[in-house]
């Protein structure tokens, strides 16, 4: 495998994500994963770099970080002052040919962000653009940086020192919060102790994939010397809390489920009757697509409306609840795009 040590996009030896040459190397997005911190176990990664993973279908919602990219910059220059250079940056540890690390850019000096302390940073700092949607960032604001973030950060200061002769202290992550329209940035110290041990544990991995043999004996991944930042929880390790955890996530997945059920049958009803947005009654509002006129009708009238409707697109129609509420308008006239009165 040839490769510069730093590389730009369209220099020899840079390899684009995405491509079939970037799916045989271990890039830093990968490591969190080897680690034990990412969405994929270290086996499926193996599997992914020895040809026998499945082949995943590229989203779309992937390219929303590069698309962003350029605004966030200008946020990180405009509100925290930190001017971003050496875009899409490639480094590539000269010792480890198939560890590469793509950097949206560098922070050539440190000043402290606001309301943060001074911690003191010399030298470069490496630059990471991150837009995961509002809701997560908020998350990262309130909780702080998940460990798969820092570890992350961690190897890619490692694989940019390496490729640059000189330490990087430090990384700068920054979220961008699309409803406020502003970054969340963080700022990751630098562990040489735990860059040492995760690279032993990356180091197996590597050997692992050149036998094509799975790795069994990956080591346990340790947060031993992961800094925190902004107060993260790394690890749950108590049994108690882990139990907890596994219910909020079984309680979140539900109500996600439950959600999509809603939005489906929403849109049934759209595409069946060719309405526009409305509720059923007893939430009390109906928009209907304009159209001449209006439409008055009585509770009796309403009731048989809405059991109609609901047989149409397969949902049950609660005749009690109705009752109970609707039953209440004596008269309900539906205007186009207007609130249902009554």
């Amino acid at each position: 495998m040839e490769s510069n040590v730093v590389a730009y996009p369209g220099d020899r030896g840079y390899i684009a994500p995405g491509t079939e040459e970037h799916s045989r190397v271990i890039g830093c997005s990968m490591v969190g994963d080897i680690l034990g911190f990412g969405y994929k176990t270290p086996m499926e990664r193996w599997m992914q770099l020895t040809g026998r993973g499945e082949k995943r279908e590229y989203k779309r919602i992937f390219d929303r970080g590069h698309k962003m990219e350029d605004h966030i910059v200008a946020m990180m220059e405009a509100d925290h002052k930190r001017s971003v250079t050496n875009r899409q940056v490639q480094f590539t540890d000269p010792a480890r040919p198939w560890l590469v690390g793509h950097v949206d850019g560098m922070i050539l000096e440190y000043s402290p962000l606001p309301d943060c302390a001074n911690q003191g940073f010399s030298g470069h700092g490496l630059f990471e653009s991150k837009a995961p949607g509002s809701e997560m960032t908020r998350q990262y604001r309130e909780a702080g940086l998940p460990a798969a973030y820092v570890a992350q950060g961690q190897i890619g200061m490692h694989v940019a020192g390496a490729a640059l002769g000189a330490n990087v202290d430090w990384s700068c992550y920054a979220f961008l919060d699309y409803n406020a329209w502003e970054t969340i940035p963080f700022d990751i110290p630098r562990s040489a102790s735990y860059i040492e041990n995760a690279l032993q544990i990356i180091d197996y991995f590597w050997s692992c994939v050149v036998a094509d043999t799975p790795p069994n004996d990956l080591p346990v991944p340790s947060v031993e010397g992961l800094p925190m930042v902004s107060g993260e929880i790394q690890v749950v390790v108590n049994p108690e809390l882990i139990d907890v955890a596994e219910k909020f996530i079984s309680a979140a997945m539900v109500k996600r489920e439950a959600e999509q059920y809603y939005d489906e049958h929403k849109t049934a009803i759209k595409a069946a009757l060719g309405y526009g947005k409305f509720i059923t009654p007893h939430a009390g509002k109906i928009n209907i697509l304009p159209r001449a006129g209006r439409r008055t009708l009585n509770a009796e009238a309403l009731a048989s409306y809405c059991a109609t409707l609901c047989k149409q697109v397969g949902v049950e129609f609660n005749e009690d609840l109705f009752a109970k509420v609707g039953a209440n308008y004596d008269d309900i006239r539906a205007y186009p795009s207007k609130e249902m009165t009554g």
